[in-house]
C-alpha cells in the first residue's frame, strides 16, 4: 500500500460507522495512525493540537473522511472553519466527504469548499485503494 506514514482522521457521529471504518482502514494498510472525531468541532480541536509543527507533526492528518450531518458542528461548518483558520493546510490535507447524502446541493456546496472528493457511504476497500494510489 502507499505512504506508510499516512495519518487518517475520520469525522462521523455514528459509532457503528466509526467502528467499521476503523477496521477497514486498519486492514487496508493505508495509514499507520487513525483517529476519530464525532463532530466538526472535535476535528478542528484535533487539527489544532496536532498540526502546528509541520512538517514533523506525525499525528497531523494527511487524509480526512468527513460526514455532513453531525451534531455540534456539521461537515460544512468544519470545512468553512478549517479553510478560514488553517489555509496553510489546504494543500497538505486531502478532505473527502463521506456521506449518505445524495442531495445535489450538498455535492455542489462541498465542491465549492474545495474537497478532494465526494464519496457515498459506506467506505470500501476499493475506495481506500483508489485514494491510497493517489497519495
Amino acid at each position: 500500500m502507499p505512504n506508510q506514514q499516512c495519518c487518517v482522521l475520520v469525522v462521523d457521529d455514528d459509532e457503528t460507522t466509526l467502528l467499521l471504518n476503523k477496521i477497514l482502514i486498519n486492514r487496508s494498510g493505508l495509514a499507520n495512525h487513525t483517529h476519530f472525531s464525532t463532530n466538526g468541532s472535535e476535528a478542528l480541536d484535533f487539527i489544532s493540537d496536532h498540526c502546528d509543527d509541520i512538517p514533523i507533526a506525525t499525528m497531523c492528518p494527511d487524509l480526512i473522511f468527513l460526514d455532513i450531518n453531525m451534531p455540534v458542528m456539521d461537515g460544512f461548518g468544519f470545512l468553512e472553519e478549517f479553510r478560514k483558520t488553517r489555509p496553510e493546510l489546504k494543500e497538505r490535507i486531502q478532505v473527502y466527504m463521506l456521506t449518505s447524502s445524495s442531495n445535489p446541493k450538498d455535492f455542489e456546496r462541498a465542491q465549492s469548499l474545495g474537497i478532494s472528493g465526494y464519496l457515498n457511504k459506506p467506505l470500501t476497500k476499493e475506495i481506500l485503494q483508489e485514494i491510497g494510489s493517489k497519495m
